[in-house]
């Protein structure tokens, strides 16, 4: 993304922010990195279930993507996004980073709450709620820090039908990013009203 203008550190598990690209460390030890986000819910293998996600629990293999006519609106199911880490899994009840600069960086870590379909994953929407565009520096400390406030900026989130849009933060929860998103609990922390 030509917002995230800082070059990733060439380390293993570096996570992004929102001007910095996050770096990870392949099987033979090359670095790459970018500052994209993949939707984790179109990950799967034959079963269907993510293969080799761990940490998910059985209640959520329910919600991988398997097929094309698994996606139910094209226009509001992101494939790809803005974000600080390789992939993401959201959750309807995933509550904002309150930092949007850093966003999320638990990654496989059980130091944040887990989601609803549990294990060692942090808070997946964190991943992606940062202020990428739409703010007048990228670098700046941003922070939400309430259900009232209306969060500076947004990210870039490309959808399945082919179309890429902006898109401010208290929007992210209005997209279909698993198979049965809206037939989960809601969410557990109110985030401000959706534009």
């Amino acid at each position: 993304c030509p917002s995230a203008i800082k070059p990733s550190q060439s380390v293993n598990n570096f996570t992004g922010t929102g001007d910095q690209s996050w770096c990870k460390t392949d099987a033979s030890g090359n670095p790459w990195s970018a500052s994209y986000t993949w939707n984790g819910w179109f990950y799967f293998d034959q079963a269907g279930d993510g293969g080799s996600q761990s940490w998910m629990s059985s209640v959520g293999k329910g919600g991988y993507y398997t097929k094309d006519s698994s996606v139910r609106n094209s226009a509001m199911t992101p494939v790809i996004s803005d974000g600080i880490w390789a992939d993401a899994w959201p959750m309807e009840n995933d509550a904002p980073n309150h930092n949007l600069y850093t966003g999320d960086t638990q990654i496989n870590s059980t130091a944040s709450p887990a989601n609803t379909l549990g294990g060692g994953h942090a808070n997946e929407m964190g991943r992606l709620a940062i202020s990428r565009h739409g703010n007048s520096s990228a670098s700046a400390p941003n922070t939400w820090a309430s259900a009232a406030q209306t969060p500076v900026g947004g990210i870039i989130v490309g959808l399945y039908d082919g179309h890429a849009e902006y898109s401010k933060l208290p929007n992210l929860w209005n997209y279909n990013w698993h198979l049965n998103w809206g037939q989960s609990p809601a969410p557990a922390v109110q985030i401000g009203t959706p534009r």
